[in-house]
């Protein structure tokens, strides 16, 4: 995929910005949705910890999926979308400046997407 050339000029790398092969537009929803996606997983590690039997955690990990997946499609973006989203994060250390550029600009509602 190709990056947007919108903010290249303000973000992080942006020399680098042709090696990334997540494109911006999608890195700044996820970023917008990480917050929230995040909340969910430490209530459902909560949760786990207070559940006993099997089908109790399934119930409690299916609430959670459906959850993050409203959440990623409220955003724009599709729950697959996301998730290798996040792992090109882990793994790629200029794609995981620019996120954190965004989740900065995501945080601060008066800074420009």
């Amino acid at each position: 995929m190709r990056n947007s050339g919108d903010a290249r000029s303000s973000s992080p790398d942006s020399s680098k910005a042709g090696t990334s092969s997540v494109d911006d537009t999608k890195l700044k929803k996820a970023a917008r949705a990480f917050p929230r996606i995040r909340q969910i997983n430490l209530k459902v590690q909560e949760k786990l910890k207070e559940t006993s039997g099997t089908q109790e955690q399934r119930e409690v990990l299916d609430e959670a999926h459906n959850q993050e997946t409203a959440i990623t499609r409220q955003e724009g973006i599709d729950p697959d979308q996301y998730t290798e989203i996040m792992r090109k994060v882990d793994s790629d250390p200029s794609v995981k400046a620019k996120f954190a550029f965004y989740l900065r600009q995501a945080a601060d509602p008066s800074s420009p997407m």
